[in-house]
């Protein structure tokens, strides 16, 4: 994980106009809080091995915190860019979209949250007056008309520049955030964060995996990969057209090492350069004398 050059915590702002927060001490999830979190939490590591299941898992996410709509995205402080990952799809694609080519770099917010502590749930008063950001273009023309109040995001990695973010919109009729969206919301980002970090490891092997196929299926000549029994795992595209011809290998039940067809076993055993595994299937199809 990279760490900014300068990183800082957003200090809270004090204004007559912040918006009011409530003062619930209770920091345990009660029973029904409790089983509601188990599930949520379930759901965002199958989300790690199954990407398809994060809107889902986003939207469960907020209503769980207290929120219309939540998302994972990517911030860039300097060049004010940002793209989504997954997002809830509880706003309209309409203002996704003119968020993403307009609105991005109008957001007063943005340098905030990447730089803001890794894990910690940051809302608009902790960046700025609040009062000041109701008088933003960015508030009177992207959230007003979306009827959305607030926005708190919590940094899940950082960059240079940038970072990724966990984040959750709150719509007028919940208010800003308050004391009780901040508690639930430290309950979920530590899952949330591991989850996002086994994804992009998951899918960076798939990556690598699918580079190398890419590179196998370039070569003219028949490749297999084989496992200490003499399995195939994979073979290139010239590997299954040997396969097909079953001139020189024959593939046999699901799960069994492929045979040499009998009449290619003594031109096994004469030809050394051969690899030993195929050496060893042509013996077992035509006995080594």
């Amino acid at each position: 994980m990279q760490t900014s050059a300068t990183k800082q915590t957003p200090k809270m702002q004090t204004s007559n106009s912040h918006p009011p927060k409530s003062q619930t001490s209770n920091s345990q999830p009660s029973e029904s809080e409790a089983e509601q979190l188990s599930a949520l939490v379930g759901g965002i590591y199958d989300a790690a091995l199954n990407p398809t299941l994060w809107p889902n898992v986003l939207a469960q996410s907020a209503r769980f915190v207290g929120g219309v709509s939540a998302v994972l995205c990517f911030k860039d402080a300097p060049s004010k860019s940002g793209r989504v990952y997954y997002d809830s799809g509880n706003l309209e694609p309409h203002y996704t979209q003119l968020y993403l080519d307009t609105y991005v770099k109008l957001d007063p917010c943005t340098t905030g949250q990447v730089l803001a502590e890794i894990g910690e749930p940051v809302a608009t008063a902790d960046i700025m007056p609040y009062d000041e950001f109701q008088e933003t273009r960015f508030y009177k023309e992207w959230a007003r008309p979306q009827q959305i109040v607030d926005f708190v995001g919590a940094v899940l990695e950082k960059s240079a520049t940038g970072a990724a973010l966990f984040g959750v919109h709150r719509h007028e009729r919940e208010g800003p955030a308050d004391n009780e969206m901040r508690r639930r919301m430290r309950l979920i980002i530590p899952h949330i964060r591991r989850a996002a970090l086994i994804s992009r490891v998951i899918d960076l092997k798939r990556t690598e995996a699918t580079t190398l196929i890419d590179l196998l299926d370039g070569i003219s000549a028949g490749m297999f990969l084989v496992n200490a029994s003499g399995r195939i795992v994979h073979a290139n595209a010239s590997g299954h057209a040997m396969l097909a011809e079953a001139s020189l290998l024959r593939a046999t039940a699901a799960g069994s090492p492929p045979t040499m067809p009998r009449r290619s076993g003594r031109w096994a055993r004469s030809t050394p350069w051969l690899p030993a595994a195929i050496q060893r299937w042509a013996c077992a199809a035509s006995p080594c004398r």
